[in-house]
């Protein structure tokens, strides 16, 4: 589905329109998000959506959009998820629509700091060492760009983004405080564990 704005009798491309964002905030519940949203007029809504749309165009997404420029970067064609699923290349994912609404609704409650969200969040670690384990790396990474609410709906549809599922007290150590215990792992290397006190 594609969506626009009209602001000043001008209409623009985005990611989600306004009724999108109303249903959205609607469905999203309590918070100062979906508040800012509610209290927003269809304006400032629309601008939000706007800010939204060219923030998330400058992305680094999988795969090669559809249309060349100055079309939005999607559709796209060639995005695989982590299941391995590919994206159907003639649509907007919904969750790219949802994570507008989510930067829409940061914008509103402070849109500056969420146009400066870029700025001062480079990590620019090339190697980070641990007794014999080390690890480097062979570009700068980036740190977090996007409200987390956005980030969770459009990170795994964005190039080189790790998708982890989280897996609560996996790897915990049932170590007695003071006490060293070995972890091994499948290729034999161990590890001591000791427990703070």
């Amino acid at each position: 589905m594609s969506y626009s704005v009209t602001i000043n009798a001008q209409t623009y491309s985005t990611y989600a329109d306004v009724a999108f964002g109303d249903q959205y905030a609607l469905e999203r519940g309590l918070g100062s998000l979906p508040a800012a949203w509610t209290a927003g007029t269809a304006t400032t809504k629309a601008q939000a959506l706007l800010m939204s749309t060219r923030l998330l165009d400058r992305l680094d997404w999988q795969g090669v959009r559809v249309s060349a420029p100055p079309a939005l970067a999607w559709p796209r064609t060639g995005v695989v998820l982590p299941d391995g699923s590919t994206v159907d290349s003639t649509t907007i994912p919904g969750d790219i629509s949802r994570g507008c609404v989510e930067l829409a609704m940061a914008i509103l409650v402070d849109p500056d700091g969420v146009a400066d969200t870029n700025q001062g969040t480079s990590s620019n670690i090339k190697s980070v060492k641990a007794g014999p384990a080390a690890v480097e790396f062979w570009r700068p990474v980036d740190g977090q760009r996007l409200p987390q609410a956005c980030f969770d709906f459009v990170s795994r549809y964005l190039n080189g983004v790790m998708q982890i599922p989280s897996l609560v007290g996996v790897g915990q150590a049932n170590v007695p405080d003071g006490q060293t215990s070995a972890s091994i792992f499948e290729d034999g290397t161990t590890f001591d564990l000791t427990r703070a006190l």
